[in-house]
């Protein structure tokens, strides 16, 4: 008795012996049921494998986005440098960090930018800040002061305040020193 055919549209034993290998991908063609050719369906083509691109690079520019970041907060925590008239610190003082009549927060960054060689203390409203609770960068010769909890000055007030810096030559000491004021609006 011979084996039963397989129904159309079913699928059936696949017969080793069989000259033509059965095809169901439609888009490279391939054979029916009855063993006819079927030509490639015409069409998009499947979309090129991605470009993938390496763990360094992807490294790199998460590298450059925080540096982007963290330069962006610090240009804004500087304030725009002012430009100081003649008088008390011409030569040596390069910015008054507000700059003199500026608006800022209670908790806004206050203090000053001096030329090479030359060292600082800080008071505002006749309060002077103790030298442990300022910020000294020394090799910008920079000197500032950011209220806030545990500190002398917790927030400044609203309305103007201002600030007094007492400087220096680092050679010659305190005795030299100089006094520059400044005030600005706090909001």
């Amino acid at each position: 008795m011979p084996a039963p055919e397989p129904r159309r549209g079913t699928l059936g034993a696949i017969d080793p012996d069989a000259t033509t290998p059965p095809a169901t991908d439609p888009a490279t063609g391939g054979f029916d049921d009855d063993g006819t050719s079927i030509p490639p369906v015409e069409g998009p083509s499947t979309p090129p494998p991605r470009t993938r691109i390496p763990k360094q690079v992807w490294a790199a520019i998460a590298g450059l986005g925080v540096i982007i970041v963290i330069a962006g907060y610090f240009a804004s925590q500087m304030g725009t440098p002012s430009p100081l008239a003649d008088g008390p610190g011409e030569g040596s003082i390069e910015a008054l960090v507000p700059p003199e009549g500026a608006e800022v927060l209670q908790q806004g960054r206050f203090g000053i930018d001096l030329a090479p060689g030359w060292e600082a203390t800080l008071a505002v409203n006749d309060v002077v800040i103790p030298d442990d609770q300022l910020t000294v960068i020394p090799e910008l010769n920079q000197v500032f002061f950011i209220p806030g909890p545990d500190k002398l000055i917790e927030r400044l007030p609203a309305g103007d305040n201002c600030v007094t810096a007492r400087f220096w030559p680092s050679a010659r000491g305190q005795e030299a020193s100089q006094v520059r004021t400044w005030c600005f609006s706090v909001t």
